[in-house]
């Protein structure tokens, strides 16, 4: 009877399937992050139109700020699904070399 090293020894490994699931984890990443992107955006442009007819120029600076931070957060995820998709299409090159 084989032992577990001799079988790992003995087993060959299926590239394709390992490009393929790099590839598609990254992809998925690059999905999150731009879901997450377009919330933080929507969530920006819902603080900009929430505006009262009686708001104070106190209140009216602290929504613009908010509005202005959860933008920011959206082009910080908007950063990372470009990483992730970079991250997939070199991934997929590189297995396609060899």
């Amino acid at each position: 009877m084989k032992t577990f090293k001799e079988y790992l020894e003995t087993m060959s490994l299926e590239e394709g399937l390992i490009s393929s699931g790099s590839v598609m984890g990254y992809a998925r990443k690059s999905k999150v992050a731009g879901d997450k992107a377009v919330a933080a955006y929507e969530g920006a442009r819902a603080a900009l139109k929430r505006g009262l007819a009686g708001e104070t120029a106190s209140d009216r600076l602290k929504r613009l700020e908010t509005a202005l931070d959860a933008s920011l957060k959206g082009q910080i995820q908007m950063r990372h699904q470009i990483g992730n998709l970079v991250a997939a299409v070199v991934s997929a090159q590189i297995m396609r070399r060899k």
